[in-house]
């Protein structure tokens, strides 16, 4: 989380809402990245402030097994 802006704005899927500041995204993510089991990148790629990682997660746990 170091090199993230205090201002930074997440957003897990094109229709959530926004999330905004440091702290209320690390705690979003680490929910997220206790369960994961793997990452697989398939394509990353930026435009202006933004960066767009399509990816398939895949989670260890819960009723969801991979999100892509």
């Amino acid at each position: 989380m170091a090199p993230l802006a205090d201002t930074i704005v997440y957003r897990a899927t094109e229709t959530a809402e926004p999330i905004k500041g440091k702290d209320v995204v690390e705690a979003r993510l680490k929910g997220i990245v206790d369960r994961v089991d793997r990452f697989d990148v398939i394509e990353t790629w930026a435009r202006g402030p933004m960066v767009v990682n399509d990816r398939i997660d895949r989670f260890t746990s819960g009723n969801l097994k991979a999100w892509h």
